[in-house]
């Protein structure tokens, strides 16, 4: 009976002994399973913030791509705008260029109609400065003809005068001389002609 008290009392220490171990091993169990648990929900919550890192990372780069797009399109746009610009700048140095052109086309044809308006004029002026020098050479022409006319009447005057003081000359000194002025003279008589005879044939061959 000894040994079996002493069995079972072993057997009693020992399952005390096992059950005192096991509650000392118990509060180190529940710390590793509390340690591992409070480790599990600092990775969740790890994870948790690096998702939402990550989300926020892509809501930013999200952002940023919009931001970068609509800079984009701000310059797209801005180039337009300036492209429009640029062709209704160039549109209106053509416009004005053409009305340059048209003007100068004005200038042109109304320097030309200038020109040959003068070109008229000095015709016109040319063709009257010729009436007057054709008048005046006309002029000039009778009045040369009034002034032979009036030479050969006054050379006519001037001959019948003289003829007429060589007549009384001649019948003075017909007179004188007892001879006749109608008479032929002699050849044989007297070689030479009298002076007469020389201004008026017409008394000796009556």
């Amino acid at each position: 009976m000894t040994l079996a008290f002493l069995a079972v009392t072993l057997m009693s220490f020992l399952l005390m002994t096992s059950a005192f171990a096991t509650l000392l091993l118990l509060p180190l169990v529940v710390s590793a399973f509390a340690t591992l648990l409070l480790l599990e929900l600092v990775a969740s919550a790890f994870a948790a913030l690096l998702l939402l890192a990550l989300v926020t990372l892509a809501f930013v780069a999200l952002l940023l791509l919009e931001l970068v797009a609509s800079a984009f399109a701000a310059l797209l746009l801005l180039a337009l705008v300036v492209s429009a610009f640029a062709a209704l700048l160039l549109l209106a140095l053509v416009v004005s260029a053409f009305a340059a052109l048209l003007l100068l086309a004005l200038v042109v044809s109304a320097f030309a109609a200038l020109l040959l308006l003068a070109l008229v004029t000095l015709a016109f002026v040319a063709l009257l400065l010729l009436e007057l020098v054709a008048s005046a050479f006309a002029a000039l022409l009778l009045l040369a003809l009034i002034v032979s006319a009036f030479a050969a009447l006054l050379l006519a005057l001037v001959t019948s005068a003289f003829t007429a003081l060589l007549e009384v000359l001649v019948a003075v000194t017909s007179a004188d001389t007892g001879r006749l002025v109608t008479s032929i003279p002699n050849p044989s008589e007297n070689n030479e002609i009298p002076i007469t005879a020389q201004f008026l044939p017409h008394l000796y061959n009556l």
